[in-house]
């Protein structure tokens, strides 16, 4: 079901009307660029929704309701970011990795209708709340799927990894964790290789986007400090003054 989804390539005329409001916030006003699966459009989206977060030093950054504005270190983490963006997205060697991909954004069996046939074979029939969507190119989709008490994932490396995982778990339960995601993750890639190819590809670029969606306010400096640290040791491993 994931690997369908990922698979699914979403009308060119649905992905104009729907990605800019569909992608979480902070971003502006519209994007200047045209949407397009290409890398120079995502270069641009990502560096759109950058300034957007930070923008001038006094300036309110994160949500009202947080009260800090954008404070020096916050205001250098900015171009650090911004230098960064264009050297994180790897080339395009092929018209795989900034394909427009729907994303559920609430992926997990809670969200699903499941039937089993004759041969009680499980097949999934409806995946419903889909107020989460978004429209990202293929290299920033999520394999996150929630199973239960743990969300299934991968690791940078794109390996089987678990997350969320109740602190009261037994050695038997984690075992039994982990042996879902190297299950899930393995027919994920058998049915969708590019999944995993994209996953690779993407690393560093994939670190920044899911920090950004993550990031749900508050100890801006901090945050952006360290993720302006983090763009400066990639330019730095990357070899660019």
């Amino acid at each position: 079901m994931r690997a369908a989804l990922f698979k699914y390539w979403p009308p060119s005329d649905f992905a104009v009307k729907y990605l800019h409001s569909r992608i979480f916030d902070f971003k502006p006003d519209a994007f200047t660029l045209p949407v397009t699966p290409t890398r120079e459009f995502w270069i641009h989206v990502i560096q759109s929704k950058i300034e957007a977060t930070i923008k001038n030093e006094g300036d309110v950054i994160g949500w009202e309701d947080d009260e800090e504005t954008v404070g020096p270190v916050a205001l250098a983490a900015k171009q650090s970011l911004l230098k960064a963006i264009p050297h994180l997205l790897p080339q395009e060697s092929s018209d795989i990795l900034y394909r427009l991909v729907f994303e559920h954004g609430d992926f997990g069996i809670h969200n699903t209708s499941i039937i089993t046939d004759d041969d009680r074979k499980p097949g999934v029939t409806s995946l419903y709340d889909w107020e989460t969507a978004c429209i990202v190119p293929a290299l920033l989709a999520d394999p996150l799927v929630a199973a239960g008490p743990v969300d299934l994932i991968t690791n940078e490396h794109a390996e089987p990894a678990v997350t969320r995982i109740p602190g009261s778990s037994t050695a038997a339960e984690l075992e039994a964790y982990a042996t879902w995601s190297r299950h899930y993750i393995k027919e994920l890639y058998t049915h969708a290789p590019d999944f995993e190819f994209a996953i690779k590809a993407g690393k560093d670029v994939r670190y920044l986007w899911f920090a950004l969606r993550d990031w749900h306010g508050g100890e801006s400096e901090k945050f952006f400090g360290d993720l302006g640290a983090w763009a400066e040791a990639q330019l730095k491993d990357m070899g660019i003054p």
